[in-house]
């Protein structure tokens, strides 16, 4: 997927929507190319982080998403972060840190 986004760019998360229990939250962003504003929508992937114990018995894990994971920051909004885009069609974006296959636009 990376081969065919060409461009990159920085965005800034606008607000992280916690979807519940059994959905994964999604974030919102907002970047610039050549003077216009796009915004992108991505669900953000989870992964396992910490184990959940009752005693010595594991009984789940504690999620972290993979964002944080490769920055070292939670998604909060207002923070920065990388933007792959199609330069021929901006619209057409992802997070690179969230690693998503698609997003919603």
């Amino acid at each position: 997927m990376s081969k065919e986004y060409d461009s990159e760019c920085i965005g800034e998360i606008v607000e992280v929507r916690e979807m519940g229990e059994e959905n994964n939250p999604l974030v919102l962003v907002k970047y610039d190319v050549d003077n216009v504003t796009y915004n992108l929508t991505e669900s953000l992937i989870m992964k396992k982080d910490e184990p959940i114990k009752v005693g010595f018995i594991r009984v789940g894990y504690k999620l972290k998403s993979l964002m944080e994971i490769n920055t070292g920051t939670k998604p909060r909004p207002g923070n920065k972060v990388r933007v792959r885009y199609l330069e021929k069609n901006p619209k057409k974006a992802y997070l690179p840190e969230n690693d998503k296959n698609f997003s919603f636009y």
